[in-house]
């Protein structure tokens, strides 16, 4: 079969990621193109330990591109994110002249980049590594918008490529007939952190300062955060919320998430840079309207139910449109939960997958 004929059916794949594993989705997504799953520490293991310094993270990653099991054998070796071996598989031609390496983008990495947030030496190591990519399939439109703009002009840069994120087949399922739309004023955000930088990613300041001035005109405003945060942190982020800390409510990591869509009024997902959040489409999906950041994502999602719902990271303006929405009648509110529904058919597993195996095949061709 000549090259430019070939797909992802007839050729083989690896899938190298880190510890504990990969996303659920990118296990899923990996599985639809019949890849080899492969730990990129398998040799040397440095990936889930605190403790491992620069020698062995160096260490690992010369031994994994060297002693990398039956490398030839495989047409393309998909990254999940940024990660070094395939890079140095390349460059000390390991890896045949025609065999592909690309990088599945759904993480922090590219905002982070694109934002100036690493190290110089850290963003140095990432631009050169992610640059030596043959391609980067970027989980989202957002995602491929930055990467665009980190390669603009650049000499040795990856051929782009979209696709997106999907929603487990796994994952709890709407509750069937689940009256969403209320009156209420009941705010809910669904994200992990424990603390940090996971913090700035997930807009968990930015969220407590925006309910904040949503209490203000609500008094019975309530916030449930639904995620693993650190206690520690999260006292630090409710002692400076003037009085409103028992209004919010920190449930900690649930996995009846339909229950909790169901007994909410608006999601609220205000973050700096968060990929393509999949708590978002599933909360679309459910009906539950949904305010997004236009730092986020699934703002090309929110955006085709009705644009006034992607806000900027400003508190004052993100609590203005909660409050615009608040305000909207019943009906209104019935229309935009409907709108949402409509728009998640665009953004099935189904076409998750199809996406996904036409990015892959995209690389089997000359």
């Amino acid at each position: 079969m000549l090259p430019e004929q070939r797909s992802f059916s007839d050729a083989r794949i690896a899938f190298v990621h880190g510890r504990p594993g990969p996303h659920p989705t990118h296990v899923a997504l990996a599985k639809s193109v019949n890849a080899d799953f492969v730990f990129v520490d398998r040799i040397l293991r440095y990936h889930d330990m605190e403790d491992a310094g620069r020698v062995r993270r160096y260490a690992s990653w010369l031994l994994n591109s060297v002693f990398f099991q039956n490398v030839r054998q495989y047409d393309v070796i998909l990254a999940e994110g940024m990660h070094v071996p395939p890079v140095i598989m390349k460059k000390l031609r390991i890896l045949r002249p025609d065999q592909k390496i690309a990088g599945i983008m759904g993480d922090e990495c590219l905002f982070f980049m694109k934002t100036g947030w690493y190290s110089p030496k850290t963003q140095k190591l990432l631009s050169y590594t992610l640059g030596h990519y043959d391609a980067l399939i970027c989980m989202c439109e957002f995602q491929a918008e930055l990467a665009r703009a980190i390669f603009k002009g650049r000499k040795k840069s990856p051929r782009i490529v979209t696709a997106h994120e999907i929603i487990s087949v796994e994952r709890p399922k709407p509750i069937e007939n689940g009256e969403i739309i209320r009156d209420g004023h009941r705010l809910l955000f669904v994200a992990n952190g424990p603390s940090g930088w996971r913090g700035f990613y997930k807009g968990i300041e930015t969220l407590l300062q925006t309910f904040k001035l949503v209490a203000e005109k609500y008094q019975d405003a309530r916030l449930t955060v639904i995620g693993d945060w650190d206690k520690e942190y999260v006292d630090d982020l409710l002692s400076r919320t003037e009085n409103t800390e028992s209004n919010i409510e920190f449930v900690g990591r649930r996995k009846d998430l339909p229950s909790f869509f169901n007994n909410s009024d608006l999601c609220v997902h205000i973050t700096n840079g968060d990929a393509f959040p999949i708590a978002t489409l599933e909360a679309v999906r459910a009906g539950l309207p949904t305010i997004v950041s236009n730092l986020t994502g699934t703002k090309e999602v929110v955006e085709k139910v009705d644009p006034k719902m992607v806000v900027p990271m400003d508190p004052r303006v993100a609590s203005d449109t909660i409050c615009w929405y608040f305000e909207l009648s019943l009906d209104e509110k019935k229309a935009i939960s409907d709108k949402g529904r409509e728009v998640m058919l665009q953004y099935t597993a189904e076409k998750g997958f199809e996406e996904f195996k036409e990015a892959v095949n995209s690389l089997l061709k000359k």
